[in-house]
This record gives structure tokens, C-alpha cells and sequence, in this order.
């Protein structure tokens, strides 16, 4: 599961992206869509069944069958603005030490085409929780538990990893779509506020256009998250600090003295 959170400035001078199950802070103009509904006919929860917690029955609904649902009110205002004022810091900082290290868009001739064959930068952080308490706090938020809760069908989540995209105005990279390629033609793009936060499931094919505004940088925050009960069937794609319970507990971890290295 990916969650995305938005956060765009206007005449920022950093260079700047898009936020599985997943939970991500949307950036402006991504684009989503859904192959097939995997619920079907199921997608219709029973009244009966239905324990409110954060997100209505109706956005949950619109989750199940479009394989995403945008939603606010997550954060209060004071929240937000300290989570942006880290944010803009990390890049700040990381941009003056490390540079062009933190380049982060992907090659080959479709991304050219699609940047029409213009140069295009994003720069990227993986894994901000290792860089400040702060983006602890944004995994942990209760609101945003109790929505993923609502759409993961479960009390037991577990973080994967974070990151976070920077899209600079004019020449900001877009990402083609993936996993699969698909026409952009049949995508649905979603728009995102500042703070507004957008899940997607990671079966639902997604990507975002180039950053083409005169002054306004494009910011992305993702977390991808999983329930605990997601056991991997290959040891693959492993990220610090995978498997860190955010809620509920994770029955299947073990507990020998032989794998308390292992993450």
C-alpha cells in the first residue's frame, strides 16, 4: 500500500515529486489506475459490518473499487506546517551536502519522450524517519492509522519504507507509469491540496507528469505499508526499519536469538 502526501511551494528555490497498501501524501497531477477491481462484486460493504473508525463507508468503498480514495483533515494545521518546515530543512540540508547524489529520475528514451526531450531533474530522500523524529511522528499519526485501518481491513500495520520527491519548477522529472505499461489516456490524474493525503493500492498502476509550472516546486511524501499478516514470498526489495509495527502486533516475527539481526 502507498500513502502520498502533498506539500507544494511557491518560488522555493530546491529542486523537487509523487507519495502502496501503501499510504502517500499526493503530489499535484499523478495519475492512477485501477486494471481491475480485485473485490468485484464484493466492493459493497454490508451496513451491518461497517466500524467507522476514520474514513466513511462510502470512501472506503470508492477505495475497493477504484483502488484509491484522496481524503484531508488528517493533520491540523500546526501538524503540517512543522512536518513542511522539516521537510524543506532535510532537502535543504541534504541538497547542500550530498547534490547531485540525491538525482533520483529514472533513464531510457520513454522517460526522455515523455519530458519531451527537454532536460528534468527530481531529487530524493529514502527513509526520512532515520533523518528526523518529525517524519516518525507523520507515520505514527493516529488519524492517518485509523484511515489505513479502514482501507488494509486489518489492526496490524507495518511500515515498508518512506521517501520523499522533490520536483523543481519548469524542468521537474515525471515518472511513467508502472508496474505496467499503459496509455496515459485512460489514467485518471488526481489532484491533491496541501496536506491532503491519497492511498493506493500497490496493484494500481501509477505515475505523475514532469513538474512543467513557472515557480512552484512539486513535493511528494510516501510511506508504503503492509499488513502484518503479508507474509513475503521472496526476500527481496528489504528497507531499514522494515517491519516496524505502527499499530496493532506482528504474531509472525520471530523472536530467536538467531535472527535478532535480521530486519
Amino acid at each position: 500500500m502507498h500513502m502520498n502526501l502533498c506539500g507544494n511551494k511557491p518560488g522555493h528555490d530546491l529542486n523537487s515529486h509523487l507519495p502502496a497498501t501503501g499510504y502517500k501524501v499526493f503530489e499535484p497531477q499523478s495519475l492512477l489506475r485501477w486494471p481491475s477491481s480485485p473485490f468485484g462484486s464484493e466492493a459493497k460493504i454490508q451496513d451491518q459490518c461497517w466500524n467507522e473508525t476514520f474514513l466513511s463507508k462510502e470512501q472506503v468503498e470508492f477505495y475497493k473499487e477504484n483502488g484509491f480514495v484522496k481524503f484531508g483533515d488528517v493533520f491540523t494545521n500546526e501538524e503540517f506546517d512543522r512536518f513542511d518546515k522539516e521537510y524543506t530543512y532535510l532537502f535543504e540540508n541534504k541538497l547542500n551536502t550530498f547534490g547531485n547524489q540525491l538525482e533520483s529520475k529514472w533513464l531510457g528514451k520513454e522517460m526522455e519522450e515523455l519530458a519531451n526531450n527537454k532536460p528534468t531533474t527530481v531529487k530524493s530522500i529514502h527513509n526520512l524517519q532515520f533523518h528526523s523524529g518529525v517524519f516518525n511522528d507523520v507515520v505514527n499519526n493516529k488519524n492517518l492509522l485509523d484511515a489505513l485501518e479502514d482501507v488494509m481491513d486489518t489492526p496490524n500495520i507495518l511500515l515498508h519504507h518512506t521517501k520523499a520527491h522533490l520536483k523543481p519548477p519548469e524542468k521537474g522529472a515525471p515518472y511513467l507509469m508502472h508496474q505496467e505499461k499503459f496509455p496515459l489516456s485512460k489514467a485518471t490524474p488526481v489532484s491533491a491540496k496541501r496536506g491532503e493525503v491519497v492511498i493506493f493500492s500497490y496493484l494500481l498502476i501509477h505515475g505523475s507528469y514532469a513538474n512543467s509550472s513557472k515557480d512552484r516546486i512539486r513535493r511528494m511524501f510516501l510511506i508504503q505499508l503492509m499488513s502484518a499478516d503479508d507474509e513475503p514470498i521472496e526476500d527481496t526489495h528489504r528497507s531499514p526499519g522494515q517491519g516496524t509495527v505502527l499499530r496493532g502486533r506482528n504474531k509472525n516475527r520471530l523472536a530467536t536469538m538467531d535472527t535478532r539481526f535480521v530486519h
